[in-house]
């Protein structure tokens, strides 16, 4: 029994729209991936502007741990032991973060001037096909890259990471520290005990070896207090608050042991509080580190998956290409507005060995920008050509 042909034109005719469906669904599919993939890059550099930069107090942090360092100038407690690895973590971790920072500025930099001469012209129907691809190549070169950028400083900001936690603990360890110092076995707890109890001991030699003790300590209290760092740091604000001494002058005249022993206990109590802000600082910047570490991630997915199928960007329809251009015009901005809140002038770039490198970094990623457009140019136009001597201009002009 013969087939009716026009069952199989029908039968055929439904396969290859269902096909072209299909085909439609897919360059969707990656037209949204690439814009999603553009979108996370220009997010990534608010949330480095907005948040990391402004919670990842590093310059904060230091003072803090200057406070607590200067404040235990003569102090004979344990606590004390854990100070030169909080210098030293606290230092590695702020270097870390320059070179978390410097790959996603690099970058910054280097595509502005790209962007801003190729956006106006990607969408140029007087521009040949092969001209056409070749800004589409080096603008998806250059997503790349900020790519390969923002996964480095993903890495790099594990290790920061690690580091303020290992400087969390430090810092609760030491508080734990400075309390057992001054509890009853502590090496201060022990000699108040001595002082109350010399209250009820008539031996003028005891008695006389403990003040000795209690003044020493008492002065140099009194001078961390009331000199440059005391006031700078809160302490003397602190003593004037809770015992109305106001000055220095004040401080010498209190004499009897209760009055000292109180001092003490109040500078021990500065001291914790001080320490606990410091504790504080490095939480909440380790809960930042914590929300950034997962974004980057997310972006990397995201962007990895963008530029898997490139045949999207060389499409012959205008509207496709056309269609980008807020995106990258939205990233272009935000790459601007990193670049001046960051600036040159940072506390994290005012070394002029790592601002040379920066800016050798991004000169030498623009030179092979331009060398490798200039090579495509050469491979598919005429050297005498109108559109030949225009695009040569515009890559000429790129400088990072």
């Amino acid at each position: 029994m013969g087939k009716n042909p026009s069952v199989a034109i029908l039968a055929m005719g439904l396969a290859f729209c269902a096909f072209c469906h299909f085909f439609a669904t897919c360059n969707a599919d990656d037209a949204s991936d690439l814009r999603k993939g553009i979108e996370s890059l220009s997010k990534v550099m608010v949330k480095y502007r907005a948040e990391l930069d402004n919670k990842v107090k590093f310059v904060k942090l230091q003072e803090a741990i200057d406070a607590i360092d200067e404040a235990m100038l003569g102090y004979q407690g344990k606590a004390k032991d854990k100070l030169p690895r909080v210098r030293n973590l606290n230092s590695d971790a702020r270097l870390t973060y320059e070179d978390c920072v410097a790959p996603v500025f690099e970058w910054c930099i280097s595509i502005n001037s790209t962007f801003d001469i190729f956006i106006p012209h990607i969408n140029d129907s007087s521009l040949s096909k092969s001209n056409k691809d070749m800004i589409w190549n080096i603008t998806v070169h250059a997503l790349n890259k900020g790519l390969e950028k923002t996964t480095k400083s993903l890495e790099l900001l594990t290790n920061v990471q690690y580091k303020t936690a290992e400087l969390k603990n430090l810092f609760q360890s030491i508080l734990h520290d400075v309390h057992d110092d001054f509890g009853y076995n502590g090496y201060y707890g022990q000699a108040k005990a001595d002082l109350e109890a010399k209250k009820a001991d008539n031996a003028v030699a005891r008695r006389a070896g403990i003040a000795v003790f209690i003044g020493v300590l008492y002065g140099v209290i009194g001078g961390l207090v009331f000199g440059p760092f005391g006031a700078a740091a809160g302490f003397a604000a602190g003593f004037a608050r809770e015992y109305d001494i106001q000055k220095r002058a004040h401080w010498d005249q209190k004499k009897t042991y209760k009055e000292k022993i109180e001092a003490i206990n109040h500078f021990f109590t500065l001291l914790t509080k001080k320490i606990e802000e410091a504790t504080k600082t490095v939480k909440g910047m380790e809960d930042a580190l914590v929300d950034d570490k997962t974004n980057l991630h997310k972006l990397r997915g995201v962007i990895e998956g963008a530029n898997t199928d490139q045949e999207l960007l060389l499409s012959e329809a205008a509207f496709l290409r056309a269609m980008y251009i807020p995106d990258i015009q939205i990233l272009k901005d935000e790459c601007t507005n990193y670049v001046n809140w960051h600036g040159y002038d940072d506390p994290f770039y005012k070394r002029t060995d790592s601002q040379s490198k920066t800016r050798r970094a991004a000169s030498s990623f623009s030179r092979v920008k331009r060398s490798k457009a200039k090579d495509i140019l050469i491979e598919t136009a005429s050297s005498n050509s109108t559109q030949f001597q225009t695009m040569n201009r515009i890559i000429g002009q790129i400088d990072c």
